[in-house]
């Protein structure tokens, strides 16, 4: 199933470097990160929805692209920020461009899971021989300071 999301992750990046290939003003190369506009709250365009579907995809965005850059498109913009390693700006800028053009380098947001106790977070909720465990996104467990269980990553 992850080799199916990854997939459809890596197409929808496509049609979002595709996308910015208006930007690029007939150059054969696709723009850089630093030549994207930054995207933010209160705007709206084709390009803010092209990223809302790559969000989708990725399952960061669970709502709609509507193409208006929303309080929804924020969240899940801070939510790839932060499992990618990026500074969470909720913006769309030089540096999550980066990531975003470079589509084999995403990492989707999924379900990990946590025991009652204990510092780390599991890919699988029986690592471990866990009795409980409590699902939550990835982009959370990061948030929280917890580190990936060395046994099933």
């Amino acid at each position: 199933m992850h080799k199916i999301s990854r997939i459809i992750a890596v197409i929808c990046a496509i049609m979002l470097c595709l996308a910015t290939c208006a930007i690029a003003e007939q150059n054969d190369d696709l723009p850089s990160a630093a030549e994207m506009p930054v995207l933010k709250k209160g705007d709206s365009d084709d390009l803010v929805k092209a990223l809302q579907e790559f969000l989708i995809e990725c399952n960061y965005l669970h709502e709609e692209a509507s193409g208006k850059f929303d309080k929804a498109t924020i969240s899940a913009l801070k939510d790839l920020q932060v499992v990618n390693g990026v500074k969470e700006t909720g913006e769309c800028d030089e540096s999550t461009w980066e990531v975003l053009l470079n589509p084999s380098g995403v990492i989707i947001q999924r379900t990990v899971y946590k025991a009652k106790s204990g510092k780390v977070y599991h890919e699988y909720d029986d690592c471990s021989n866990m009795r409980t465990a409590k699902e939550l996104p990835l982009s959370t467990a990061i948030r929280k300071g917890l580190m990936p269980c060395a046994r099933c990553h």
